[in-house]
């Protein structure tokens, strides 16, 4: 640029030196050219270069969303991280995309679910075992401190997906607090089966993030042998909610922590008397139990490890591959991305779907104040409507509720799919397909929300239900992922608005 200026300045002096310069010489005609050409960039410029904000992470576990497919497995990655994702896209990339509209199309089914599996996520690449090794390293009990050294174990993890999220990771964090072995218990389904952990969870991630972050912990199944357990305490120890974000004074984490330290010597230290290891229930009084804004770190990585199986994920990318192929004329997915919204309507419509979630299962009918399925699904087209969708992925655990919904939805432009609408098109013809449609009708009804779960959450536009664990996962995790600070929360409940953000309503 300096280059330039000089040579600007000193060519307006060769033409301005007198009106009896009319015609130059040519040597000075192509110098004036090389010096025109030199100064242009002085007018371009916009100021310095801004920084990526990227750095070079240290080792840690895959980036990608929670696990690799099980099949086919990607070849093995060259560096110590063992992460398996194709080169991180850039954050604006990630959240605002311009997808060339061949690219997904000309995509092999299998290279359609492995790019859809092994997406980085916004934030990326972020270490998912370094917040977690911070917790560790900074117990409030140390192991020495208190006189037992804990197992704890958490029974009643019943419910639907987002309950047991909520449970299983306010859990594992109070257990790491307390520097105690945790126990993975078995799944109570609602329909009253049992499933093991890793039936709902991707145990091997939990394990492996644990295994690396907090080394001293041991991770137990139900009904393993606990090793050195003197006494198993008759009762659960429910810790009070840790949400300082609510009430500062009152659920400050040193407050609990002191809570339980009496607790300990008044109750337990009597029933144990000489042993040195407990086997301690531990409970929570509801879900979210702590500050989900003044730890994001912590939460969004402890999130991440409770991911999903990998068997469920790969029909969920099947199902997205799906839709796909069905719907070509209307969108063209990028599956490399992981939540495609764009700030244009032409751009949401063009990239992705929209989501919506309807909750009038029976364990719900007292929640049906909020409309039955054909309200809380217009309320879903309409939505999808105003933001530009041209796909509404629905999910509802009836399915007969959504064939009057998809003709609604036709009126105003829309095909409105399920994922066992998407595989059933797709099914002929193509035996992956038709596997995982066999494997889908398989799972047990609440295993089936996984997979619409991983769908909606990567949706380009969600909405939900105000009152539904469910929906209010799928909303914090986007949220936390893409840090979105345009966030609206009101606590009255649900006949008003709790969340909004440009993600999700």
């Amino acid at each position: 640029h300096f280059f330039g200026l000089s040579l600007f300045f000193w060519g307006g002096g060769i033409l301005a030196s007198g009106s009896s310069v009319v015609v130059m010489t040519l040597d000075r005609f192509i110098l004036l050219v090389i010096l025109l050409v030199c100064s242009a960039g002085l007018f371009r410029w916009s100021g310095p270069p801004a920084f990526s904000g990227k750095t070079t992470p240290p080792a840690q576990l895959s980036s990608s969303p929670l696990s690799p497919p099980s099949h086919p497995s990607p070849p093995p990655p060259p560096s110590p991280s063992p992460s398996p994702s194709p080169s991180p896209k850039s954050q604006q990339e990630i959240v605002s995309p311009a997808v060339p509209k061949q690219r997904a199309r000309n995509l092999s089914m299998e290279a359609f679910v492995s790019e859809w599996l092994h997406a980085p996520r916004p934030g990326d690449p972020f270490d998912l075992v370094q917040p977690i090794r911070e917790a560790c390293n900074r117990p409030y009990f140390p192991r020495g401190s208190l006189p037992y050294n804990f197992t704890v174990f958490r029974t009643g993890l019943a419910g639907g997906v987002g309950n047991l999220r909520g449970l299983v990771c306010d859990f594992i964090y109070f257990g790491i607090l307390m520097q105690a072995d945790i126990v993975l218990q078995q799944i109570h389904s609602r329909g009253g089966a049992l499933f093991s952990f890793g039936t709902f969870f991707d145990e091997d991630l939990v394990r492996k993030t644990l295994g690396q972050a907090c080394p001293r912990l041991r991770l137990l199944s139900e009904g393993q042998k606990f090793d050195g357990a003197d006494a198993r305490y008759p009762h659960a120890y429910t810790f009070n909610s840790l949400r300082s974000d609510h009430n500062f004074e009152e659920n400050r984490i040193e407050k609990r922590m002191n809570e339980f330290r009496n607790y300990v010597d008044q109750h337990i230290k009597p029933f144990a008397k000489d042993g040195k290891h407990v086997y301690l229930e531990i409970r929570t009084p509801g879900l979210w139990e702590f500050d989900l804004r003044t730890k994001p770190l912590l939460r969004k990585a402890i999130g991440r490890m409770v991911g999903n199986p990998p068997h469920v994920r790969r029909i969920a990318a099947l199902v997205v591959w799906a839709l796909q192929k069905q719907h070509a004329n209307l969108v063209h997915i990028d599956p490399g991305v992981t939540i495609p919204h764009a700030l244009s309507r032409e751009e949401i419509g063009r990239i992705s779907y929209c989501g919506g979630h309807i909750r009038t299962e029976d364990d719900f009918a007292h929640m049906l104040n909020l409309g039955d399925a054909m309200t809380q699904g217009q309320n879903h087209i309409d939505k999808a409507a105003s933001v530009g969708c041209r796909i509404l992925y629905l999910a509802s655990g009836k399915p007969h509720e959504v064939e009057e919904l998809k003709r609604r939805a036709a009126s105003r432009g829309i095909a409105l799919v399920t994922k066992v609408s998407a595989l059933e098109a797709a099914a002929g013809g193509v035996p992956a397909v038709a596997e995982a449609l066999q494997q889908l009708r398989a799972l047990h009804w609440d295993m089936q929300a996984l997979i619409d779960f991983e769908v909606l959450t990567r949706s380009s536009y969600f909405s939900g239900v105000t009152t539904s664990s469910f929906s209010w996962n799928i909303a914090l995790r986007r949220n936390l992922h893409t840090s979105d600070p345009r966030r609206r929360e009101n606590p009255l409940g649900a006949q008003e608005l709790p969340f909004g953000d440009r993600l999700t309503y």
